[in-house]
């Protein structure tokens, strides 16, 4: 088999995969647009650890109360994984608001549980007795091997968070860049806070369920950062980012695809961090000369 013909097998093969890949990436790097626009990245991060420590004890707590061996039963596993996932972004928020609102160091906790949460998860991992193939997915998944079934069952409702995210898109907008003109304004900002939040942790929970924490990470923080970095307006910046997103993408793939011995997901990040650089780069350069 010639290199075009392996060319086009791996494309054809994998392409239902590459392209739900891409909605999901976009969609969490449209939450990430919100999450560094309201200075936190951290909780970005946090989210994404608690959000696999949910799946962790949820998978488990499927093998104890339904004898569920498999994660291909998706609707049993998210009786717990999407509630426990919720209920961390709910008290998460409670602490931040209370430190914040009495002058304490908001950053300072959010370390410490993103620390709690990289030692949660290989913990429960051995409590549960999970295998160390099941642990190594936990930070970074197979992919282009991902179960297709997966892709499918989770695809619809993040395109109902999207919808609901994209129909909030000028309250979320208004109070972040302007809480007190928000308030003025007679919007109930408080349950809009927490509205947002709700988008964020469904969102950031189902692409970790799909991609792992490093890449959903990198996904989240990496296109948005260079795109709110080189563009000055809300607009482009959705522009940059999407652009990143789908490059970076079609890059990292089709490297993964000539260096056939290297993993997928952290050529897919490097690819993430290529890319921005390239068009930090070249935006430095125009506004120089």
């Amino acid at each position: 088999m010639s290199l075009m013909e392996k060319e086009m097998f791996y494309w054809s093969r994998y392409l239902p995969t590459i392209l739900y890949s891409l909605a999901y990436m976009m969609l969490i790097a449209y939450s990430g647009i919100w999450i560094i626009l309201k200075r936190e990245s951290l909780f970005g991060l946090v989210l994404t650890s608690f959000a696999r420590v949910a799946f962790v004890i949820g998978f488990g707590l499927n093998e104890i109360l339904f004898e569920v061996q498999k994660t291909s039963n998706f609707a049993k596993l998210d009786i717990f994984f999407f509630p426990i996932t919720l209920l961390f972004v709910f008290l998460t928020v409670m602490a931040l608001r209370t430190l914040k609102e009495a002058d304490k160091s908001a950053e300072t906790f959010l370390a410490i549980l993103l620390v709690t949460a990289t030692a949660l998860i290989p913990l429960l991992h051995k409590v549960f007795h999970h295998t160390d193939v099941a642990a190594s997915h936990t930070f970074f998944s197979d992919l282009l091997y991902t179960d297709p079934k997966l892709l499918q069952y989770y695809f619809w409702p993040s395109v109902l968070m999207a919808v609901g995210m994209l129909f909030f898109y000028r309250p979320f907008k208004l109070i972040i860049f302007d809480a007190d003109q928000a308030y003025l304004s007679g919007l109930a900002t408080k349950q809009l806070e927490f509205l947002f939040y709700f988008f964020v942790g469904i969102v950031t929970a189902i692409c970790v369920r799909i991609m792992g924490i490093y890449l959903a990470m990198a996904a989240m923080l990496i296109p948005a950062y260079f795109a709110i970095t080189v563009s000055r307006t809300l607009k482009g910046v959705l522009i940059f980012c999407f652009l990143l997103v789908f490059i970076s993408l079609l890059l990292g793939f089709s490297f993964a695809f000539y260096a056939d011995t290297l993993p997928t997901e952290p050529v897919l990040i490097l690819s993430f961090l290529f890319c921005g650089a390239v068009v930090y780069v070249v935006s430095l350069m125009k506004r120089v000369g």
